[in-house]
């Protein structure tokens, strides 16, 4: 299971953004293959937070956009926005070389087995699923609101609330689509205990 990267103020609002997978890369000077390691997702919100005029992803750059809720985003502003949420891929090996590699049927089936701990470690009040895909791959959500909306119990019996979208990668939202999305969820998720 990756590291989630956990900021410092998420235990008000307590929102998990839940990414689908990672991959591996070709380093820029050497060529040498690199492969995510168990702070992959730290490491992410750290780049963005430190340069978010030059995000290391399409996917990044259109996350940053939108926890930031600006076009181009500043560092202060990332700042602020990353140290406001939890943020983790669901699939926690790398998928293969490259951003068009998909995950394996193995890898689908861990994370499914690793998902309770993960949401036993952050305890969220809200998750947004960024990716259909993911959605559909997940256990069943016990309730069940809606095609894209539905919560897991945790052990002290508080709910975690997610709510499904696209991939961030994928285009079908404009990036103020997203932002108009998450502020949805954090207004319905009171009517959830």
């Amino acid at each position: 299971m990756w590291n989630p990267w956990i900021g410092t103020n998420y235990c008000p609002r307590r929102l998990l953004l839940l990414g689908e997978s990672a991959y591996s890369w070709r380093h820029p000077q050497t060529g040498e293959l690199v492969h995510p390691d168990a702070d992959h997702s730290i490491e992410l919100a750290n780049c963005a937070i430190q340069h978010p005029d030059r995000p290391v992803s399409k996917t990044m750059k259109r996350l940053n956009k939108v926890i930031c809720n600006a076009e181009k985003p500043c560092r202060k502003q990332s700042r602020a926005a990353w140290e406001s949420i939890t943020y983790t891929n669901y699939i926690s090996v790398s998928v293969g070389e490259g951003p068009n590699e998909r995950p394996t049927r193995a890898a689908w089936e861990q994370a499914s087995r690793e998902w309770p701990q993960l949401l036993e470690r952050v305890k969220p009040r809200i998750v947004i699923v960024l990716g259909y895909t993911m959605w559909n791959h997940m256990s069943k959500v016990d309730p069940e609101v809606s095609e894209y909306v539905g919560g897991y119990k945790l052990e002290d019996d508080s709910l975690a609330m997610c709510w499904a979208a696209p991939h961030l990668a994928r285009n079908k939202w404009k990036w103020t689509e997203y932002v108009s999305y998450i502020d949805k969820a954090i207004n319905e998720r009171q009517n959830y205990p």
